[in-house]
């Protein structure tokens, strides 16, 4: 008898529990006032999502996959002394540049840039760098696909500055473009660069646009208006940047009503949201989930002169990098639970794959 009342009393404490977490996941994700509605699981084929991504799930590895989450295969396998990230597709999507850093006996990190074909084969060193107090970041490719640009950090009595460079892949020296920039991509016009500057001291990064040979630079967000930023895009028009940043606007953004209706009814403001966990996806609250492993961050747009601001999610990923699809209908990000992709225009959101970490992604 106390063999079964035992028994009893665990089934009666697992269908409580069961019975909890059933009552506190929502029949489906609800609407905020930037996400009309993220679905899951993913449609993948009706959307017709087209090409291949290539992404760093954060554990030294690099994989592609077609763009509807399937066929996911290394293409840079994890070891213990090298860490690939921030890889980038061609422009003829033939190759992939990337960031290599190998770690030497003394445990010093020393990242160079590389490029890679597809089939995981013809690896080349297009950018080493001369010493350990130097590290190359950041590659991206120009649109002839004849250069890439990277960023090249020096530290020197504990401090440090960034460098935007740029290589030929036929080989060379690399030559400098802009002082204190990082973080580069061009336009795939030719016409634009769009680069952060990070406040070493503070740790808080801007976003700037300039001319491709570094002149005319224009500051479209300063450092006092988010927590943090990172990967800035050009739309395939080359007229929109798509960027993430971390915490609400500390400022009033142009081109943003100083307050929403959500779909709901409720009113939220442009720097926060109606409740503590106003969006769920896979029935997970995304702004606690991000908290607990690091700061929330969304998806925002801008155009080139600052004037219109978007934000395109309000889910508090962990650390999206986003990536435009070649039509530019969809914005891929990846977050630890999985890959996404976000409608330009409606904004409902869709999983791709389960294939997440903490790194960024690319879409050819």
């Amino acid at each position: 008898m106390r063999i079964l009342a035992r028994h009893l009393s665990v089934g009666v404490a697992i269908v409580t529990l069961l019975w909890v977490a059933s009552a506190c996941q929502p029949e489906q994700p609800p609407r905020s006032s930037t996400i009309s509605q993220w679905n899951y699981p993913i449609p993948a084929r009706s959307l017709n999502l087209r090409g291949q991504v290539v992404f760093a799930p954060g554990d030294g590895s690099l994989w592609l996959q077609s763009a509807n989450g399937g066929n996911a295969r290394v293409l840079v396998k994890s070891t213990g002394t090298n860490y690939a990230e921030s890889p980038t597709f061609s422009p003829d999507g033939k190759h992939v540049a990337y960031v290599k850093t190998t770690y030497d006996q003394n445990g010093n990190a020393i990242g160079d840039i590389r490029i890679i074909d597809l089939a995981g084969k013809d690896e080349r060193v297009m950018a080493a760098p001369p010493d350990i107090k130097t590290s190359f970041s950041f590659p991206a490719w120009s649109p002839d696909g004849r250069e890439l640009l990277f960023t090249r950090t020096t530290v020197v009595a504990e401090a440090a500055s960034d460098e935007i460079d740029r290589v030929s892949i036929a080989g060379g020296v690399a030559q400098p473009v802009l002082e204190g920039g990082r973080a580069a991509t061009v336009s795939p016009d030719g016409k634009k660069i769009a680069y952060l500057r990070l406040d070493f001291k503070l740790y808080r990064s801007s976003l700037w646009v300039a001319d491709t040979d570094g002149s005319h630079p224009k500051q479209l967000v300063d450092q006092d208006t988010f927590v943090q930023l990172q990967g800035a895009r050009f739309s395939p028009d080359s007229r929109t940047l798509v960027f993430a940043a971390s915490g609400v606007p500390q400022k009033q953004l142009p081109g943003l009503q100083s307050r929403r209706d959500a779909p709901d009814g409720t009113a939220q403001s442009q720097t926060g949201t109606a409740d503590g966990c106003v969006s769920k996806i896979l029935f997970t609250c995304w702004v606690n989930t991000a908290r607990a492993h690091g700061l929330p961050w969304d998806l925002w747009l801008v155009n080139l002169d600052g004037t219109e601001f978007e934000q395109l999610t309000r889910i508090g990923a962990d650390s999206p990098y986003p990536a435009w699809s070649p039509d530019g209908k969809y914005i891929a990000f990846m977050d630890f639970s999985g890959l996404y992709v976000v409608n330009r225009e409606t904004k409902d959101g869709y999983l791709v794959s389960m294939n997440g970490g903490h790194g960024s992604v690319d879409w050819r």
